[in-house]
């Protein structure tokens, strides 16, 4: 909790979220493999200046029973959801908070 009251949770902040996708990687022999990562910008609508900065990672793996296109989907949708749930964690971490909110 901030000096103030406030905690994470009672805290809106008007600000622009920036990704680009840094590594976008698939491999598969028998087993399918996908890595991605992605650079997250938190900008300041005003000058655009960069608030908080990270790099965002996930991967997954899978044993291929037919190689199919539905199989490769489900392994880059884990990947990137695990991603996304390490992006919700540092949005909601009290060290985002405290360093990024004035």
């Amino acid at each position: 909790m901030a000096i103030d009251g406030t905690s994470p949770g009672d805290f809106r902040y008007n600000a622009v979220i920036e990704g680009n996708i840094e590594e976008f990687w698939f491999d598969f022999y028998m087993q399918g493999w996908h890595k991605v990562g992605v650079n997250i910008k938190l900008l300041n609508p005003d000058d655009q200046s960069i608030l908080w900065e990270k790099l965002i990672k996930g991967s997954a793996s899978r044993t291929l029973s037919w190689a199919t296109a539905s199989e490769f989907e489900r392994i880059i949708m884990e990947a990137t959801t695990i991603a996304l749930n390490h992006a919700a964690t540092e949005f909601a971490s009290d060290e985002f908070y405290n360093t990024h909110v004035k």
